[in-house]
């Protein structure tokens, strides 16, 4: 929906807090103190900004993309969150985008876009985002293994999974290092 609403602005939804010249700009839920301490460590250095985050009790959250409701951008339109609530009952196995495009009531191609104007990705990287988040809280609140995880969401080779969680960690690694800088 903001890629519609202004589409000469470029949207980067791995940074929670961007700085481009002298404007710093900041989304998500606690958007003001994640700006505050991007401010802070820029002009009075990355110690005291995690020196006033330690303080405050704030974590380190990397990436906003985490935190994305997913399901918020697909609501914009009907069709692709009706294919995420049929995904989501079914990360359990695997699935085709055609299966999933068929599950929204539209073609492959049609989906494709619909999914990408609707919430920024390819249907694949879709599936894929939500299998690694549910994986991630799987991993965050259960003691199963990785081996456990990544059959419970839809992979049948563990190193796959480990693959994309290391890619999702990296980006917002690289995120929280743009913002210090």
């Amino acid at each position: 929906m903001f890629r519609q609403l202004f589409p000469k602005v470029i949207l980067d939804t791995d940074a929670m807090v961007l700085t481009d010249g002298r404007v710093t700009t900041a989304g998500a839920a606690m958007a003001q103190l994640d700006m505050m301490l991007s401010i802070i460590a820029r002009h009075a250095g990355p110690d005291l900004a995690d020196s006033c985050a330690r303080f405050l009790l704030l974590d380190q959250r990397q990436s906003q993309s985490r935190y994305m409701a997913l399901s918020f951008l697909a609501a914009a339109d009907e069709r692709v969150s009706r294919a995420e609530r049929w995904a989501r009952a079914r990360l359990h196995r695997t699935f085709s985008i055609s299966e999933l495009a068929k599950a929204a009531g539209l073609g492959a191609r049609t989906f494709a876009r619909r999914c990408e104007r609707a919430t920024g990705l390819s249907p694949v990287r879709f599936v894929q985002k939500l299998r690694v988040d549910k994986a991630m809280e799987l991993l965050e609140t259960t003691r199963f293994s990785l081996g456990e995880i990544a059959e419970k969401v839809g992979y049948s080779d563990p190193s796959t999974l480990r693959k994309l969680l290391h890619r999702e960690r990296t980006s917002g690694a690289r995120a929280s290092r743009a913002v210090r800088k």
